[in-house]
């Protein structure tokens, strides 16, 4: 599972996550701008930066981390204080890591351990966060086993419903959730997915129609990178309008790592001619 691209989705789609899974009021993210950055001098990249839009609200710096990592630590903080040096920033800051499990998180506390003591830091592990809103539910999903996860698809899909008033953002997280799922369940059927989904078969389905199509059938790599590049393409027709079919087609044959960087850039686009030049520059 491409953890990184799905959790920058995630949080793009529904910035109150992280406030949900640091226990606090999900309407803090009304204060906050979510992105993506990369300090390109030393090739450092910042997961996801919640900047205040007040001053006294603190600037929080998000990393998911899914694979053991003994030097988490040594780059995180120096990213932060390149970051921070870099910057004005005129209020406090925090970090907070996400972890699949404790037993991901690697070594390297004794050059940091005042740090994580700081009560900066925040370690969460998603298979014990506590609470029942549709963020952390579905964050605990992501590591369920997979006989709990599936008997999970049905109450993420209710609480979807009950916690979003938004007709529009109800739909992008259902979509995103059966991204998930096809990510989650790759050997699965198209129809014993689409039964998750109330559905008999998962062409029935809008992630099917506009993303995965016959992608799946081809292979695992190859869907995933052309379920990647509709998943964008939908994201840019939803940002700057319909796409013309030349840059549609160049879009589909950018490899993963450049789709990936597309879709987190793509949410400072505001015309056709951005994109066009952030291709033309690829």
């Amino acid at each position: 599972m491409e953890t990184d691209s799905l959790f920058y989705r995630f949080f793009q789609l529904y910035p109150g996550l992280l406030f949900e899974i640091l226990g606090l009021p999900t309407q803090l993210a009304e204060n906050y701008r979510f992105s993506s950055i990369e300090v390109k001098q030393l090739a450092f990249r910042i997961d996801g930066l919640f900047l205040p839009q007040q001053q006294g609200d603190p600037l929080f710096f998000v990393e998911i981390q899914f694979q053991r990592d003994e030097r988490l630590y040594a780059r995180l903080f120096a990213e932060i204080f390149l970051y921070l040096s870099r910057h004005k920033i005129c209020g406090d800051w925090r970090a907070v890591v996400i972890y699949p499990h404790v037993g991901a998180e690697g070594g390297g506390f004794e050059h940091y351990r005042e740090l994580l003591d700081s009560g900066r830091v925040a370690r969460v592990y998603l298979d014990q966060l506590q609470g029942e809103g549709f963020g952390v539910a579905t964050l605990r999903f992501v590591v369920a086993p997979g006989a709990v996860a599936r008997r999970q698809v049905g109450s993420l899909l209710k609480k979807s419903q009950e916690q979003f008033t938004d007709p529009e953002l109800r739909e992008q997280l259902v979509d995103f959730l059966e991204t998930l799922v096809v990510y989650k369940f790759p050997g699965m059927s198209r129809e014993e997915i689409g039964e998750m989904f109330g559905t008999q078969d998962l062409r029935q389905t809008r992630f099917y129609q506009e993303v995965i199509q016959e992608g799946i059938q081809q292979g695992l790599a190859q869907g995933i990178r052309q379920g990647e590049a509709e998943m964008t393409l939908r994201q840019l027709r939803r940002k700057v309008g319909e796409i013309p079919e030349e840059l549609q087609s160049q879009i589909r044959t950018l490899p993963l790592e450049q789709l990936e960087t597309l879709s987190e850039v793509l949410l400072d686009f505001t015309s056709l001619a951005d994109l066009r030049n952030w291709l033309s520059l690829g």
